[in-house]
């Protein structure tokens, strides 16, 4: 009787060594970096748009890969215009999933300009932080000709906030804390990328 079941006990033996092979191949070629090598994996885009009665900046940012320590700390956009107060009429940031809006949040206001701070974290397999989107309104004549610049500040530890100082980011502080690890990626905007609507 043994003899005519050889198939039956043969074949899930070799399926689940075929899923064995094949799943550590698959998890061996699964890209891996770390949080200090997700700066070359972000893509952070701008754009200078005018309207009839008002200026806005939108801007946009996904991470191309997740790093392989996990999703921790607090991560800053600054937009930041040398030597000029910022006016603006409106100041919000959207954290997305996919295509669906998962937070918003509004800027705070600094002596420089404009900063958002937002999470970096899983919840119930839902990542907050690695994409989202965000725009500035601005009167029309409150920066034609300024030349603003866009800095994505990006921690990867459970850390103090930021003290919420400076939009150019040139010298970040945590509290107390000295050696926060952190990377930044800059953009300027200027009439020059300029999308009429």
């Amino acid at each position: 009787m043994l003899n005519s079941n050889k198939t039956v006990l043969i074949l899930p033996i070799l399926l689940m060594v075929i899923m064995f092979v094949g799943g550590y191949y698959f998890l061996n070629g699964v890209e891996s970096i770390t949080n200090e090598q997700l700066q070359d994996h972000v893509d952070l885009n701008v754009k200078y748009e005018e309207r009839e009665s008002s200026i806005v900046i939108n801007g946009e940012w996904n991470w191309n890969v997740m790093p392989s320590e996990g999703l921790y700390g607090d991560d800053y956009i600054g937009i930041y215009s040398a030597n000029h107060d910022l006016n603006y009429t409106n100041a919000t940031l959207e954290l997305t999933y996919g295509d669906q809006v998962i937070e918003q949040i509004e800027g705070v206001d600094v002596e420089n300009g404009i900063i958002f701070v937002f999470p970096n974290e899983l919840v119930e397999q839902v990542s907050y932080g690695n994409s989202g989107r965000f725009q500035i309104e601005f009167g029309n004549n409150e920066i034609a000709d300024k030349e603003l610049h866009v800095h994505y500040l990006h921690t990867w530890t459970n850390h103090v906030p930021m003290d919420l100082e400076d939009a150019a980011f040139e010298s970040p502080t945590f509290g107390e804390a000295l050696e926060v690890p952190h990377w930044i990626i800059s953009r300027e905007v200027n009439r020059d990328q300029l999308i009429n609507q």
